[in-house]
């Protein structure tokens, strides 16, 4: 909540994503979506904000994600991409893998 009220505007930085061939047209607000980095790393981010073609999103998982060779994401970090680069999580259900950090 906290990074929807309060953020800065920052521009995408979509260089760090794959683009993907089923992409979400309009991802909402506290969906869960997936973003694969240039290195290969994948991980499930939070939408905290839609802003049309780009969406600002939170990094879900307590590893450090590998946007490239020398940059990582730390939890809770906030990205914006292109929504093309955001595809269905495969985290949508308890049984399957995967450890979110839940508040509230």
């Amino acid at each position: 909540m906290a990074a929807h009220r309060f953020h800065k505007p920052v521009l995408p930085k979509s260089w760090f994503f794959e683009t993907q061939q089923e992409t979400i047209a309009a991802p909402e607000w506290g969906q869960i979506v997936e973003l694969t980095s240039q290195t290969g790393d994948r991980a499930p981010f939070i939408i905290i904000e839609n802003a049309g073609s780009a969406s600002l999103c939170m990094l879900a998982r307590e590893a450090d994600f590998e946007l490239s060779a020398n940059k990582t994401m730390a939890f809770c970090g906030a990205i914006k991409v292109m929504n093309d680069r955001l595809s269905q999580s495969k985290h949508q259900t308890n049984s399957q893998k995967g450890r979110f950090a839940l508040v509230g």
